[in-house]
């Protein structure tokens, strides 16, 4: 381990002095603004990649589809062509769940986020390079995420998913049978459903407050600046470091997405692999392996074997490997385009993110010894992966 002092602990109390940092708000972008000004003050090239995002895909995304699915079962007792509706409804949800450009933005409105891409002021992008990445906005506390009841989200959601799929086909029977009876019936009970749960998940926020973030992801964005400052001082051999701070993770990985499409021909996955840090103040260090939500979209090997090996060389367990998580990480959109990533993330011995999304996620729930600890060993990871790289390149 290194001897070098760790910045990580102070800078997380700079970070949570904020109430928050919610997406989409007025607070993230002053957020922005902060970072942005330390960035450039320790000698890195910053640059702003502006982006339109909703404030709240998760609760409000399913709530406003299942909305228009019973506004088309409805209405099309009266009117057959609205059972359209019901289908066309499906598109903008499967689209953000897949990763697609046709996405829930076309139901929610949007406001200003942005994403901040770094380098090393002296650094030129050529060769092999890493990015590392940390969102930096925060969620709106939910009754869904309440310490304990962590089932409960994914009972709604299957429930939610369930009566989409019903939706599904009883606008396909009301098309092929006509109004007979049973259809009719069947389409006020579905639609009741669809309403009651798009309900229960606007209730479950409303009044809610953004929360806090200190663990999520204050600790991830915290590593990531001091480690930079750790490489700046003592660069990589061989390879280039790019910073990403991206703001719209919480609706759907937005700030990354931008990223990847606004900067894809400056980084590239043939010679770029994204190294995401998130959830990372308290908890054991965890492989998840991969992520997606319709597909599974594995973590890059290298990246894997390196974490286990770097682990091992430091005298620290191996990675937890049986995590999985409901809603993905900024890992998800590089993995979508091709790029070889992977996310670094805790959790606690019962496989749950320590106050995830809930008020109590502020910095007297950071395990800041800990964070420090974790400073040392993303550095000596990251350093790791470049002679990895160096080692390819070379090949």
């Amino acid at each position: 381990m290194s001897s070098e002092p760790c910045l990580s602990p102070d800078l997380l109390r700079w970070l949570s002095s904020q109430p928050h940092r919610g997406s989409g708000t007025e607070e993230e972008l002053q957020a922005a603004r902060r970072l942005e000004w330390w960035l450039t003050e320790h000698g890195h090239r910053v640059e702003s990649v502006p982006l339109r995002a909703p404030t709240d895909t998760l609760l409000r995304g399913p709530a406003a589809v299942m909305g228009v699915m019973a506004l088309g079962l409805v209405a099309g007792h009266f009117l057959p062509w609205a059972l359209a509706l019901t289908w066309l409804a499906v598109v903008p949800l499967w689209g953000e769940l897949a990763g697609a450009p046709l996405n829930l933005d076309v139901l929610l409105p949007r406001h200003s986020s942005q994403t901040l891409f770094a380098t090393v002021e002296s650094a030129p992008l050529e060769g092999p390079r890493i990015l590392l990445s940390a969102h930096y906005d925060t969620q709106r506390a939910s009754l869904l995420f309440e310490p304990g009841r962590e089932r409960r989200l994914r009972t709604v959601f299957a429930l939610a998913y369930t009566a989409m799929g019903l939706a599904l086909v009883v606008s396909l029977l009301a098309t092929v049978l006509g109004p007979v009876a049973a259809v009719v019936a069947a389409q006020a009970a579905v639609a009741a459903l669809l309403v009651g749960t798009g309900g229960w998940l606007l209730a479950s926020g409303r009044g809610r407050p953004f929360v806090n973030g200190a663990g999520d992801n204050g600790s991830g964005v915290a590593l990531l600046l001091a480690v930079a400052e750790r490489l700046r001082r003592r660069p990589l051999a061989g390879v280039n470091l790019c910073l990403a701070l991206t703001g719209a993770e919480e609706v759907g990985e937005r700030g990354m997405a931008a990223l990847l499409r606004e900067r894809d021909r400056a980084l590239g996955p043939e010679r770029t692999v994204v190294v995401n840090l998130d959830n990372l103040g308290a908890g054991r260090l965890q492989d998840l392996g991969g992520e997606g939500q319709l597909l599974p979209y594995p973590y890059d090997p290298m990246l894997r074997s390196t974490l286990a090996a770097t682990l091992e060389r430091l005298g620290m367990p191996a990675p937890a490997r049986d995590g999985r998580l409901l809603l993905p990480t900024d890992a998800l959109p590089a993995l979508w385009r091709g790029y070889r990533a992977i996310t670094l993330l805790c959790m606690d011995p019962h496989g749950r993110i320590p106050h995830y999304h809930w008020p109590t996620d502020t910095l007297a729930a950071v395990d800041v010894a800990q964070l420090g600890r974790l400073e040392e060993v993303v550095e000596a990871y990251v350093r790791d992966v470049a002679r990895r790289l160096t080692a390819e390149d070379r090949a």
